[in-house]
């Protein structure tokens, strides 16, 4: 009779869940002054206390009973907080926009939406910013930066003096997916990575996972930057730009259609060879530019496109002043991605992608009759389609497929002696596709537990036409297999789980705790101890397994003060395998194909981050501190014995202050301090033969002086005609002119007979640097 009881009051409940009906709300959440998407904008129930957050396009939607009234309350940091009725008879599509809040003390410059985000949400180690907030922190020249900013987060650092590079966690940079609307950037730097490649006026938002990565994103092991661009505003025409010591750009902007329809063009040159031509004994010229484009359409309420596309290169040039000699090494990237957003059902969101993108880098030199170029270029062709459906307010489940053909051809060379060509370009390009899915769900277990559980399944193969030699121990070609187009000659695949987890404490604090297998296919390849355009891409191969990554973290997450002071501890250990270096003495060999030339290895990086950030008042900031652990180990390098890996860094500090007196005027100062980068330096020198030769028997033995360097910034702000915003602002970059090591070399001296001694010589590139620039918007 129990158990009877039982039975029957489970299908009464049972009977009056399916007696009820439920609706769709959903809608856009944009700017009221421009029509942009406010992406990760908060939409809370307020009868259910439940909330949902709007997607990277700011669309969202919240399953409710029907029948009922309900009150929609929408925040976005910076923005006036809305309250809407919302009577739930029926599925109803509603546009939210909010109005920026004006007020004499400024948005916090990096933060989340909302300070209870901070502790609620369930990802970690993510870090958020717009545009808008880049513009009091202190960096060179002047020129506003994402990436720059990024660096100085924990976690997060740099890959050497004013280089926009970004290692993450003991990742390498090619551990690093940058996207620029979807499209895959390969090298994010101009001016051999002292600024980056994204014009701070053409980008809308910006997110950095440094872990716990979600399964929609796959294909490198460290982290992902995803980075959106402005969509054009839909409500008026506009103006904006900035006048640099060494660059300009302009943005212009505004609406097709009203609310319809809308462009955004931006363009970005440096003058430096400008500069240089003012001296007409000069030998060198240098110069860099690029330039964003995009267009976007609302057909109707349910179907919106978006054409969006990005052109850069950098161009240097070397001529002796005879004539005799000179060097032509241009680099560059561009892209293009077409995308359709279609809602199916109220419930039901997708987007689908083409895109294409690319990435070349040419050295080409000649003197007198004998001229050599080499070349590397990358061609992506990519098609994505993703997918959100919000089948209740306590999931958001997320799935999709990306597929990718790529074509690379490193190390193309030729060479000419007057018209006789002495060996042809033979490309030895490669074809290879890859392709996942994947499916994670956003699950709101209890009040206190959320969960992201996902997965993500990816495959990969190398097809013809190609080529594949065999050598002899002199490295002569003994044998071939020719494959033919579309022929498959090597495929790999994996499996990819991630689940990130969080449990509310209470509501100012909570736990989070993540794990994630990763899989990359595509190897950044470097004999330097930086990063250059002319480092070489390659993709898993019959020689080159793809690098597989794990890794865990944990962190306690809580604000203090009523949301006005947010804080974390975050825990974190990764292990990698199949990491690719150069074998020793390597030296490039156009005849062989340099899969040949590299070695593997496996890698492990561990450590805590530490963040306080302040982003309310009139002095705001954050203090980052980092202490971690990166190691490699090779079977053919340094014995088979672990070395630190060349970005290992044990300390890691960043102090970044800001203070807003009035509405006119912000001032900044930034201060970091790092362990110094570690190199190799010879243990002893033999003679051979009569010639002194340097003996490297351990591999990164030698730390460099710890780098620390001050910042300082003020800008003023004031109007022109009642109707140009502008803003001076003034930096100084290395204020106390600290003398940071760039790299080491031996200085000679003496002789065999009276003895032979080596002196260590600094090398520093940039003392104190003043920079002035004038930004204007209309």
């Amino acid at each position: 009779m129990q158990y009877l009881t039982f039975v029957v009051a489970l299908l009464l409940s049972a009977n009056s869940l399916l007696a009820q009906e439920f609706v769709h709300i959903s809608g856009y959440v944009t700017d009221s002054t421009s029509g942009e998407p406010l992406i990760g904008a908060v939409v809370v129930v307020k009868e259910l206390n439940k909330s949902t957050m709007a997607n990277e396009y700011g669309y969202f939607s919240i399953k409710v009973e029907k029948g009922r009234t309900y009150t929609l309350v929408v925040n976005y940091l910076g923005y006036k907080q809305k309250s809407l009725r919302i009577k739930a008879d029926k599925n109803k599509q509603i546009n939210i926009e909010l109005s920026p809040e004006v007020v004499s003390i400024k948005e916090v410059v990096i933060t989340t939406n909302r300070p209870e985000k901070h502790v609620k949400e369930v990802y970690m180690s993510k870090i958020e910013m717009t545009a808008e907030r880049l513009k009091k922190v202190p960096v060179i020249f002047g020129e506003r930066d994402p990436l720059r900013t990024l660096q100085l987060m924990p976690g997060v650092q740099s890959a050497g003096e004013a280089n926009t590079g970004l290692y993450v966690r003991g990742g390498g940079p090619d551990q690093v997916l940058t996207l620029l609307d979807e499209a895959v950037v390969y090298n994010s730097g101009h001016l051999m990575g002292m600024f980056s490649i994204f014009n701070p006026d053409a980008i809308h938002n910006v997110t950095l996972y440094k872990g716990g990565i979600p399964a929609r994103y796959g294909g490198r092991l460290a982290a992902v930057l995803d980075i959106r661009m402005k969509e054009g505003n839909l409500k008026r025409y506009s103006v904006a730009g900035g006048i640099g010591m060494i660059a300009s750009r302009l943005t212009v902007e505004g609406p097709i259609k009203k609310d319809k329809a809308s462009f955004l063009l931006t363009g970005r040159r440096t003058y430096i060879d400008w500069l240089l031509n003012l001296n007409k004994q000069s030998p060198m010229g240098y110069y860099f530019y690029d330039a964003n484009m995009k267009v976007n359409w609302k057909i109707n309420s349910k179907n919106r496109v978006y054409l969006s596309g990005y052109f850069g290169r950098d161009v240097f040039k070397f001529y002796s002043p005879d004539g005799s000699f000179g060097v032509d090494m241009p680099w560059g990237n561009e892209t293009v991605t077409l995308r359709w957003n279609k809602i199916f059902k109220d419930k039901l969101f997708t987007n689908f992608s083409l895109i294409y993108n690319a990435f070349d880098s040419r050295i080409s030199a000649a003197q007198d009759q004998l001229s050599f170029s080499v070349q590397s270029t990358i061609r992506d062709f990519t098609f994505k389609n993703d997918w959100s459906w919000f089948p209740s307010v306590l999931h958001t489940i997320r799935f999709g497929v990306n597929i990718t053909y790529h074509q690379f051809t490193p190390l193309a060379a030729s060479a000419k002696f007057q018209d006789i060509e002495l060996f042809p370009s033979e490309k030895k390009r490669k074809h290879v596709a890859d392709a996942a899915i994947y499916f994670e769900d956003e699950w709101t277990v209890t009040e206190k537990l959320s969960v992201n559980p996902g997965i993500r399944i990816s495959w990969f193969g190398h097809f013809g036409p190609y080529t594949l030699y065999e050598y002899d121990a002199l490295r002569r070609p003994i044998d071939s297999t020719i494959y033919k187009p579309g022929q498959l000659i090597k495929s790999y695949g994996g499996i990819e789980p991630r689940i990130l987890a969080r449990y509310q404490l209470n509501e100012n604090s909570s736990i989070k705790a993540s794990f994630m297998r990763v899989v990359q296919y595509l190897h950044l390849v470097s004999s330097a101890n930086v990063t250059t355009p002319f480092d070489l891409w390659l993709p898993a191969s019959v020689n080159i397994k793809p690098s597989v990554g794990y890794e865990v973290s944990a962190g306690y997450f809580r604000n203090l003060f009523d949301g006005n002071l947010q804080t974390s501890v975050e825990l974190y250990y990764r292990w990698m395998s199949n990491l690719l270096e150069f074998r020793d003495n390597y030296t490039p060999d156009i005849n062989v194909d340099v899969d040949n030339d590299l070695i593997s290895g496996r890698g492990w990086s561990y450590g805590a981050e530490f963040f306080i950030n302040k982003g309310i008042g009139k002095f705001q900031g954050w203090i980052g501190y980092t202490l971690s652990w990166t190691w490699r180990q090779f079977d053919a390098l340094n014995d088979g014995k672990p070395f630190p890996a060349r970005y290992d860094r044990r300390h890691d500090l960043s102090i970044v202050l800001m203070y807003s007196p009035s509405k006119r005027w912000d001032f900044g100062i930034t201060f970091v301090y790092g362990s110094g980068n570690v190199t190799t330096v010879p243990t002893e020198f033999i003679f051979v033969q009569g010639t002194l030769v340097p003996v490297y028997s351990v591999r990164n033995n030698f730390r460099l002086p710890a780098y620390h360097r001050m910042d300082v910034s003020a800008s003023l702000k004031g109007k022109i005609f009642k109707k140009v915003d502008y803003d001076i602002n003034l930096t100084i970059y290395n204020v106390y002119n600290r003398k940071n090591i760039f790299f080491l070399w031996l200085k000679r001296e003496g002789d065999p007979v009276n003895g032979i001694r080596f002196t260590p010589m600094k090398v520093t590139l940039f003392p104190i640097i003043p920079s002035l620039t004038f930004n204007f918007k209309w």
